[in-house]
């Protein structure tokens, strides 16, 4: 059995116990530093893998996102074309536009060939009383005197393509040094 014998001073004793006390903690410091940091290198790695993911995602998607914002973009159009439409679809849809100017063509051959159609325009009228609203188409021209104006309004009365034919305006007008009439005539769909 050995004993030892301890000569050093209790302030030398101190010393080398705070020397192990801060060597241990030192070491332990180390270690956690080391764990953190491996923690936040995975915590990056992880990160950066799920952004490359993420961006992967995206550009396969991306083409799909920019159809989507397409498709709203012409729905948006398409209504809008069709509200402003809606009368001329509207009378293609009760009466084919072919059908329409072949009539007026006969009743302009039907006045005598002295009569042409300047201008036409189509307006909803306001609808009367408890009827839905009905539509109208206007016919502006010139012809060489009032008799082919009745001839042309009389033909396309007895057509049976309107349900009115009215007679609007007419006036004298003076073309190229030759008396003219101006007329304008409304035909109720």
């Amino acid at each position: 059995m050995s004993r030892q014998l301890d000569l050093m001073p209790a302030s030398a004793r101190r010393r080398v116990a705070i020397s192990e006390a801060v060597s241990v903690w030192s070491r332990v410091a180390v270690a956690v530093a080391i764990g953190c940091a491996a923690a936040a290198g995975f915590e990056a790695w992880r990160s950066q893998h799920s952004g490359n993911h993420l961006a992967a995602l995206e550009a396969q998607h991306g083409p799909i996102k920019l159809l989507v914002k397409d498709i709203g973009s012409l729905r948006k159009q398409i209504a809008s074309l069709t509200a402003s439409e809606q009368l001329a679809i509207q009378l293609a849809s009760t009466q084919s536009m072919v059908t329409l100017v072949g009539r007026l063509g006969q009743a302009t051959a039907y006045a005598g060939g002295d009569l042409f159609v300047e201008a036409m325009e189509y307006e909803r009228l306001p609808a009367a009383g408890g009827d839905s609203p009905s539509q109208a188409l206007e016919l502006r021209g010139l012809a060489l005197n009032n008799l082919s104006v009745t001839r042309f309004v009389e033909h396309l009365r007895s057509a049976g393509m309107f349900r009115e034919v009215n007679l609007r305006s007419t006036a004298a007008r003076v073309i190229a040094r030759q008396p003219a009439v101006s007329f304008q005539v409304e035909c109720v769909l």
